[in-house]
C-alpha cells in the first residue's frame, strides 16, 4: 500500500486575478553544455497570462536559481506568490540568497 502512494507534489494557485501575482518555477535539464557552460534552464511561468520567461543556468543550485530570478524580478518586479516543485530546503535557500544584501 505504501509503495503505491503518490509522493509527487503538484501545488497550483487558486484563482489568480492579475499578472505576476502567482508564478510557477521549473528547472529543466541537463542539456548539452552551451558555449557559456549552461546546462539547465529555469522556466518562470506567470499563471495569469501564461507568459514564460526562460533563464539559462550553469548549475542547478540555489545560488544560480536566485541570481536568475533576481534578473527576472529586476525586469518585471517580484511576485506575490511563487510555486515550485523543488524541495522545501532548496526553495528556502533560494529565498535566503534573494534576500541577502548585494
Amino acid at each position: 500500500a505504501e509503495h503505491n502512494k503518490n509522493t509527487s507534489r503538484k501545488v497550483r494557485p487558486g484563482k489568480v486575478e492579475s499578472p505576476w501575482e502567482a508564478l510557477g518555477l521549473d528547472i529543466h535539464g541537463p542539456f548539452p553544455e552551451t558555449s557559456h557552460s549552461n546546462t539547465h534552464v529555469l522556466l518562470v511561468t506567470d499563471y495569469f497570462t501564461k507568459w514564460v520567461e526562460a533563464a539559462p543556468l550553469q548549475k542547478k543550485d540555489p545560488l544560480s536559481v536566485a541570481k536568475a530570478l533576481a534578473t527576472i524580478f529586476y525586469r518585471f518586479g517580484a511576485s506575490k506568490n511563487i510555486y515550485a516543485s523543488q524541495t522545501w530546503d532548496f526553495c528556502e535557500e533560494v529565498s535566503r540568497h534573494l534576500c541577502e544584501d548585494r
